[in-house]
Order: structure tokens, then sequence, then C-alpha cells
């Protein structure tokens, strides 16, 4: 399902960030290593906030982390029209 998701997206950065957490989700259920449930969290997060919702200041009162600067605020660098390159926990070790 994801991959068809990431399959109808035309815009390339959001291409290789949804291809990005795909291999997350298949690294994480293999390994049951927590890297990889964390770098999950990081990107959604980032999408959530920073892409979808255009930013922290945009935050409506009815959110429920709203006005908790540590949760909303935090950008991890995980989006690639941002510049980020996935490196750290990209891929298990040994994974081609």
């Amino acid at each position: 399902m994801l991959g068809e998701l990431r399959d109808s997206v035309q815009n390339q950065d959001l291409r290789t960030d949804l291809a990005y957490l795909a291999n997350q989700i298949l690294w994480a259920r293999e390994t049951h290593r927590m890297i990889y449930v964390s770098n999950m969290f990081k990107l959604l997060h980032d999408m959530d906030y920073y892409l979808l919702r255009y930013g922290p200041a945009d935050q409506p009162s009815t959110d429920p982390y709203y006005g908790i600067p540590s949760v909303v605020s935090n950008y991890y660098g995980m989006l690639t029209i941002f510049g980020a390159d996935h490196g750290e926990g990209a891929a298990p070790a040994g994974a081609k």
C-alpha cells in the first residue's frame, strides 16, 4: 500500500522520503532494532508538522500538542526537500 502511494506521488523528494519510510518499516520488522522505529517516527513527525501542516506556527488550538514546543517545534531534519540524506540508520548492517 505504501508503494502504491509512493508511485502516485510526482515530487521526487517526497517519493524518496516515502521509499525511505517503507524501507524503515521493512528493516524494523526484520531486525527489531529501535533505530528504524525512531527514524519512522522522526520522518512522520517532520512530514506532519513541517510539510503537511505548514509548520508549528499554524497549529490550531484543537491540536492536543498545541503549546508544547518540545513536541511541535522540534524538526528532526528528515525531509529530503529540506536537504536530508537519510544517512544514520538508513540500512541494517549487511543490507544491499
